[in-house]
C-alpha cells in the first residue's frame, strides 16, 4: 500500500473496490478508515475486516479486488511508491458463467 511521509501528510483513508477489468467498473466498494497519519509508524501492519456487498445480479466474469489510500479531505489518491498507479490488486474472483 502507498505510504505518505507522516510529516507531509494529513488524514488518511482507504478504499477497497471489487471491480471489472476496467477499474472504473465498480461492483462493490468500501471507503473509510479515516486516521491521522502521524499515529502510524514505519512497519505498522494494519488489519481491518470489511464487507463488500455486490448486487445479486452482478455480471458473470472475472472481478478484481483493489485497494489504495487517499486523502479524505481532497479525495486525491496517493500514488504507489513504484509509480505504477494509485491502487494495488489484491486478487481476483470469478462470478458464475
Amino acid at each position: 500500500m502507498p505510504m505518505p511521509t507522516p510529516a507531509k501528510a494529513g488524514p488518511l483513508a482507504a478504499f477497497v473496490h471489487l471491480s471489472g477489468i476496467d477499474p472504473a467498473q465498480i461492483a462493490a466498494q468500501y471507503d473509510g478508515w479515516d486516521t491521522a497519519v502521524t499515529t502510524l509508524e514505519l512497519g505498522d501492519i494494519i488489519i481491518q475486516k470489511i464487507t463488500l456487498r455486490p448486487s445479486p445480479d452482478m455480471e458473470a466474469g472475472e472481478w478484481f479486488l483493489r485497494a489504495g489510500l487517499y486523502s479524505p479531505q481532497t479525495g486525491q489518491r496517493f500514488p504507489l511508491a513504484n509509480g505504477s498507479g494509485d491502487f494495488v490488486t489484491l486478487g481476483s474472483l470469478v462470478v458464475g458463467e
